[in-house]
């Protein structure tokens, strides 16, 4: 039961990111069998699952280990892995620019904080996931982001 949600997991976070992969072919790559897909998609299904592999290693409030979760997402997908972005970035509705990301200069700063506060905050892990997402996705930290959640549901 925990494979098929694992599997169902992995197609739901990674369908929101646009790409087109079946539970089932998930599940084969997953059992180490041959896909006829997209390369690029067929990358972050292994990326993804070395992730949730490594899940229970990392502690949530600590940099080294989200900069570890970056680059196992992102190993093979881009150039920048497992470091916070070096050049400016915005989210774009056509375009039209709808955010631009925060300033290069501050992500460190910003990124320690929001580490700082996931550690000491007493919230409901709910809470801490929906703050600690919209904060993330606002510093946009990454060149390009891929996310699992990042909350410890079993600290409460």
């Amino acid at each position: 039961m925990r494979k098929a949600n694992r599997i169902r997991t992995i197609q739901g976070s990674l369908a929101i990111e646009g790409n087109t992969l079946s539970t089932e072919q998930i599940k084969a790559i997953l059992n180490s069998k041959v896909v006829i897909a997209p390369p690029k998609e067929v990358q972050e299904v292994r990326n993804t699952i070395k992730a949730y592999e490594a899940f229970q290693q990392w502690r949530p409030s600590q940099e080294v280990d989200l900069l570890q979760a970056h680059q196992i997402l992102m190993t093979g997908l881009i150039d920048e892995v497992g470091q916070y972005r070096h050049g400016g970035v915005g989210v774009m509705s056509g375009d039209r620019v709808v955010h631009i990301a925060s300033p290069t200069n501050q992500i460190n700063r910003l990124m320690a904080d929001l580490l700082d506060w996931l550690n000491d905050s007493e919230e409901y892990p709910l809470i801490q996931s929906s703050v600690f997402h919209y904060e993330f996705e606002f510093i946009h930290s990454f060149a390009e982001m891929l996310m699992v959640e990042w909350v410890d549901y079993g600290k409460h």
